[in-house]
């Protein structure tokens, strides 16, 4: 067990190191492909080792504890290195009221802050380790040929994917580091670890675009960051531990909450919810690659898993009332305004942060059912969020655009990447795959609260549009001399687009299996009974059952036939014809105007643009979210 946490948490570190500094393509990739394969093979062999294993803060007979602590300082002070070469006074006071709290109450006003079970590994933390070793894996091995064409096409030299990977790798040991981490200390210094590196990643085309986008996104994120050392110091002096698990423990109540309600705050940022969503959203600017590692299975995830994480000790308060509506607010409005959107990069963002604010919704009820929904949707879509956004990066490479109105027909000129990506977006859309699953489930759970059954029905309603929409452009016809482009492959990118895939049918077709050994175990950690049964190729609760493979078998058939009509229509195309002129490019139609005028009429889809508009709506969504914030710390304190 020791030397699968060691690949876990510091093989990526030493690989990093390797990297870095040995500028050799071959010796890279070589080092990627091995370290990914390790770290996937180590995380299934903790998955299977054992759970609550205790492992001591001298751990590999070292003194973390003291590493940690003056790492930190060192991490603050070249955080703060940043902030004053940024010139931005809001992230130099940010910090300093980090790094001077932390190191006052570390060296003088706190005592006895060791945790003697500095790691802890239970089926929560098994689970979101899995999803961090083998999606921000297959990311890896996905970047290498990404970023060799992203370099040429954008004239970059010299190459600085050395720095990239290095970063890339930290950013997954980080990650698993905070995973297995009992202590608020350990999780706070790893918290801040990805806090810098998602700044260096969204900064790496060093744009004007992308520094400020990577200023953004430190800045909001440092303000989680204060909110978490104000949790780390008021959790001590109110449960008289640093201790994960004491905490969660001790049923919280009065003012013992106000250290959760930090943390809670410092996990919206962390997962971009409203009011802080514009760092994720500008992240968009960055390499693919990036945008997956943050948006599915690693940054934003640590926001939900740490809420999930602490909940126990707020269930049944009015605090855990606000923070379940808090995030079913942020799932409806990210709903809605990616309806709006036709950047494929930005819809996905939007889902993103609309499917983080449902988890911390769910993980904010007290039922058992909810909790395994939250765990669920963790899984589910971590996957197939992976997968779009990889699948986006592969599309704009391949046709120069990330409008998913350019990607009319694709499945005539890219049909590998237009078949996975339509299977990515199925996932996320349609029963009996686990997103659409977990909502069920949620629903269910929340039927006799109107509030949080209205958020979230209608959230999922609109989930469906801008879905739906997508995948009708997607596999639309059209003209022939569209298909004659030969789409590019290569092995790097459609070995992990082929894996994500698989993985995102597999678990939902198995989803049972998957929740008889992960999800059940799990949710039994909080409760004494789960209250959810999954057996028979169904998942039965109190209020009802969802019966999978009937499903599955009438989605297949509809699928066959879809693809049955859609191979028998390619026999020939008709031009469209409309009086005035029709080019021989099907896009361009010039339609008789007045006055014998010929203007060109432009084909796109209807994106509801006097309605939603981004500008006008986003400064109202945001002082409703700090309002509920505001009523967060007031349930508390009052």
């Amino acid at each position: 067990m020791q030397i699968s946490l060691f690949i876990n948490i510091l093989l990526p570190v030493l690989s990093a190191l390797v990297v870095y500094f040995i500028r050799s393509e071959k010796v890279r990739n070589t080092v990627v492909i091995i370290t990914a394969l390790a770290v996937m093979m180590s995380s299934v062999y903790i998955a299977f080792g054992g759970y609550n294993i205790f492992a001591s803060q001298y751990l590999w007979n070292v003194k973390w504890d003291k590493i940690v602590e003056v790492a930190d300082v060192l991490l603050g002070i070249y955080i703060l290195y940043i902030a004053v070469s940024l010139k931005n006074p809001l992230l130099i006071f940010l910090t300093l009221l980090q790094i001077v709290p932390m190191f006052i109450f570390e060296n003088f006003t706190g005592a006895n802050l060791e945790v003697n079970n500095a790691i802890y590994v239970d089926h929560l933390s098994v689970i979101m380790n899995i999803i961090v070793s083998f999606i921000g894996t297959l990311i890896w091995i996905f970047a290498i040929n990404y970023m060799k064409e992203d370099e040429e096409h954008k004239g970059v030299h010299p190459s600085r994917q050395n720095r990239f990977f290095f970063i890339l790798m930290i950013f997954i040991g980080a990650m698993n580091a905070l995973i297995f981490s009992n202590s608020l200390i350990w999780i706070y210094f790893f918290w801040e670890i990805t806090t810098l590196s998602s700044f260096l990643l969204i900064g790496h085309d060093q744009t004007d675009e992308a520094k400020k986008s990577a200023t953004r996104a430190i800045v909001l994120n440092s303000i989680g960051g204060v909110a978490f050392v104000a949790g780390i110091i008021s959790a001590y002096y109110k449960f008289g531990t640093v201790d994960v698990q004491s905490i969660v423990s001790t049923k919280a109540s009065g003012l013992m909450l106000l250290p959760i309600a930090f943390l809670c705050f410092a996990a919206f940022t962390k997962s971009a919810q409203i009011p802080f969503q514009s760092w994720l959203l500008g992240a968009m600017v960055a390499p693919t690659p990036v945008s997956a590692l943050l948006h599915s299975s690693t940054m934003v995830k640590a926001g939900v898993y740490l809420v999930l994480r602490i909940a126990p000790a707020f269930y049944g308060s009015w605090l855990a009332g606000v923070v379940a509506i808090f995030g079913a607010f942020t799932f409806l409005v990210a709903s809605f305004m990616a309806i709006g959107q036709s950047n494929g990069k930005k819809i996905l963002a939007y889902s993103t942060i609309a499917n983080l604010g449902l988890i911390i919704s769910a993980s904010s009820i007290d039922s058992p059912a909810a909790v395994a929904a939250a765990i669920m949707l963790i899984i589910f879509h971590a996957i197939s969020k992976a997968l779009l956004f990889l699948c986006v990066g592969t599309i704009e490479h391949g046709i120069g655009s990330r409008n998913i109105e350019d990607m009319r027909g694709l499945i005539n000129r890219m049909p590998f990447t237009a078949i996975i990506t339509t299977i990515g977006l199925v996932t996320m859309l349609l029963p009996p795959f686990g997103v659409l699953l977990s909502k069920w489930l949620l629903i269910e759970t929340v039927a006799k609260n109107p509030v949080l059954v209205f958020m979230i029905a209608i959230g999922s309603a609109l989930t469906v549009v801008y879905y739906a929409r997508w995948i009708g452009v997607l596999l639309s016809r059209t003209s022939a001399k569209d298909r004659l482009k030969q789409e590019k492959k290569n092995f790097y990118e459609q070995f992990p687009l082929s894996i994500l895939a698989i993985m995102a049918v597999l678990v939902s077709l198995f989803v049972t299996v998957v929740f008889n050994r992960l999800i059940a175990p799990a949710v039994i950690e909080y409760y004494s009974h789960l209250g959810v049964i999954a057996k028979d190729a169904a998942i039965n609760t109190s209020l009802g059952m969802f019966n999978l493979w009937p499903v599955f078998a009438a989605l297949t058939l509809a699928l066959l036939g879809s693809y049955i009509a859609l191979k028998e229509s390619n026999s020939g195309y008709a031009m469209p014809y409309t009086p005035g002129e029709t080019s021989a490019d099907y896009k361009v139609i010039k339609v008789m105007g007045r006055e014998d005028r010929i203007p060109t009429a432009k084909v796109s889809n209807y994106y509801f643009s006097s309605i939603i508009s981004e500008k006008k709506l986003t400064p109202w969504f945001n002082v409703i979210a700090m309002a509920l914030i505001i009523v967060m710390f007031g349930a508390v304190i009052l």
